[in-house]
């Protein structure tokens, strides 16, 4: 390719885009956001389904920082927020339809806050949704964001983690495997994680599960002996 011509291309697209301005231009950001939930046809809005609840906090909060909150409905939002409901298990997922998952329920549980709508959620149901425990750091931060939102931090000294992060009696090994593990799995939904529970120590035992994380670099893993990521290190 001519590279005057990759030049005239360059400019002319940044021409087109105002590339370049000192000032950002909130209406054109505004109105991508708007058109996102639009493009119904399209594969790559189907494709991302299990991303739903996740990308409406998204773009709800660059709208909030932008100063246009108000450009989706209020109403409509909530609705598709309560939509992502799953009864069974008391927490939401990611699409209407969908299982429940501890990172689309802290999405909706960040929208309702944002929008003020927090009554419309069973709080009790969802503090203790969690029936499978989690060892991956990125959903235990999820778990206490959300617990925390949901004004019942006290939630961890009760528990409600059950085995997963503070294994069974609070133990994992350097592997990261929780203690008795094997003979956990051939149990049914939620079976066995009342030995997980130690009253009073849920908040010790996430941090000593976290400090357990930490590698010779400095960083964090997800759990305990995996690889530093930059993402741990801020979770």
């Amino acid at each position: 390719m001519d590279p005057s011509s990759s030049t005239s291309t360059t400019t002319s697209t940044s021409a087109n885009t105002g590339a370049g301005t000192d000032k950002l231009l909130v209406e054109q950001h505004v109105a991508y956001i708007q058109k996102l939930g639009e493009n119904k046809d399209d594969l790559t809005y189907h494709l991302t389904a299990h991303l739903r609840l996740n990308a409406v906090y998204w773009g709800f909060t660059a709208l909030s920082i932008l100063g246009r909150p108000d450009a989706l409905d209020r109403e409509e939002m909530i609705g598709f927020v309560m939509n992502c409901w799953d009864e069974e298990a008391g927490a939401f997922g990611a699409h209407p339809g969908h299982d429940a998952h501890l990172l689309s329920t802290l999405s909706a549980i960040q929208i309702l806050v944002m929008q003020d709508a927090m009554e419309r959620v069973d709080v009790e149901r969802v503090v203790n949704c969690d029936r499978f425990g989690e060892q991956d750091t990125r959903f235990l931060y999820c778990a206490v964001n959300a617990l925390s939102l949901l004004g019942r931090l006290d939630a961890l000294d009760e528990g409600v983690l059950g085995e997963g992060v503070l294994g069974e009696e609070g133990v994992v090994d350097e592997e990261g495997v929780v203690d008795g593990e094997e003979e956990e799995k051939g149990k049914g939904r939620g079976e066995g994680r009342e030995k997980g529970r130690e009253k009073g120590k849920g908040k010790e035992k996430v941090v000593e599960y976290l400090q357990r994380c930490r590698n010779y670099d400095g960083g964090f893993g997800r759990k305990v002996g995996a690889e530093s990521h930059s993402a741990q290190g801020e979770i």
